[in-house]
């Protein structure tokens, strides 16, 4: 009898912490209630690669910031580990794109911050961090960066090989930042914390391409892992290489083709395309789509495809006006596809005059 009381006092207080959540799921969770009870890895996110590169520069991969990006619908964030240039610091992150001298997105702290009260006002979305640890960080920087941000208590740490738990159950652990890096430097007792290995769970495709007839569901990073137990991060966005005086090259994005690189027709090429034969190459659907420009194009509706929920159009948060005052830009057509493409002339100078001796 003290058993069968115990138990139903058990569920009883189970069913009263639950209630709240469930009572609200017309919320949504990552962009539709359907998705709520679906297991983290199961779920279709959208991602930005290099989420916060934006702004009037030409090696700009978004035209917004990261708290414009969450108010769309973004979920995932690839982003850079820096050293800063000035002062120089080996603890303090920043994020910058390649180096901090071409863009540099502000500190780690600042933009982290955005996502926590992002997520202080929206308690049944899960965010997911990318990070590629560029400057080769300790752990302990992180953690550190995390406690200062507000992240750490929200930051989900999952068992390797074991079954990913659902959104909703997710929010019920108060649990909703997931991170992972790329590169891992143990100086210390971080095994089995938050701060996650991504190819301990995660592969990705080719990142690096520069022909929209190249994208492709192969398994780049790591190499030779099995697509089996994984789930994956399907990269789509297209660049191109400028030269530099070393061997190295710094990549453009090409903003004037996104409209077709993130289009949902079945035309290869275009992310519809992609995020149908990876579906069917790898036997589920991408767990997350890392675009560039996402405002362009139709990358909403291909998420909504895939997560087989129904779209709603959108109005985009924080879109820059061009107006006729922006003097420092001038404006260049792409001759292979006719689109206008915006280019800072301040921009171009430091890439071959600064970037190039910099890079060499």
């Amino acid at each position: 009898m003290n058993a069968q009381m115990s138990v139903h006092s058990t569920l009883s207080f189970a069913t009263l912490l639950l209630a709240p959540i469930t009572a609200t799921l017309a919320q949504s969770c990552n962009g539709h209630p359907d998705l709520c009870n679906r297991k983290y890895d199961a779920v279709c996110n959208v991602a930005t690669h290099n989420s916060y590169a934006f702004g009037k520069n030409i090696a700009a991969n978004q035209y917004t910031d990261i708290a414009s990006q969450l108010q769309d619908g973004i979920r995932g964030f690839l982003i850079d580990a820096h050293h800063p240039l000035n002062p120089p610091d080996k603890h303090t992150i920043e994020l910058c794109h390649t180096s901090c001298f071409i863009q540099d997105g502000g500190t780690a702290v600042d933009n982290l911050k955005k996502i926590r009260t992002f997520l202080d006002n929206n308690p049944y979305e899960v965010v997911t961090i990318f990070w590629e640890n560029f400057d080769a960080f300790d752990p302990s920087d992180f953690e550190a960066l995390y406690q200062q941000a507000g992240l750490a208590n929200l930051s989900y740490y999952q068992p390797p090989n074991t079954t990913w738990p659902t959104l909703l159950q997710m929010a019920a652990m108060g649990k909703r930042v997931v991170t992972f890096t790329d590169n891992v430097v143990i100086n210390g007792n971080y095994t089995n914390t938050w701060y996650m290995p991504e190819f301990s769970y995660v592969f990705e495709t080719p990142f690096d391409t520069t022909n929209a007839n190249a994208f492709t569901c192969t398994v780049d990073r790591p190499k030779g892992k099995a697509a089996a137990g994984s789930f994956y991060l399907m990269n789509h966005f297209l660049s191109s290489a400028l030269p530099s005086l070393s061997n190295k090259s710094i990549d453009i994005p090409q903003s004037g083709k996104a409209t077709f690189t993130n289009g949902k027709d079945q035309q290869n090429g275009t992310l519809g395309y992609q995020a149908t034969l990876c579906n069917h190459t790898f036997g589920r659907v991408p767990t997350f789509m890392a675009v560039d420009f996402y405002q362009n194009g139709s990358v909403f509706e291909v998420w909504a495809q895939m997560n087989e929920v129904p779209y709603t159009s959108k109005t985009w948060a924080g879109m820059p006006t061009v107006t006729a005052s922006s003097t420092p830009w001038v404006r260049v057509i792409d001759t292979s596809t006719g689109h206008h493409v915006e280019i800072r002339l301040v921009a171009w100078t430091l890439l071959f005059l600064g970037v190039m001796v910099f890079l060499a």
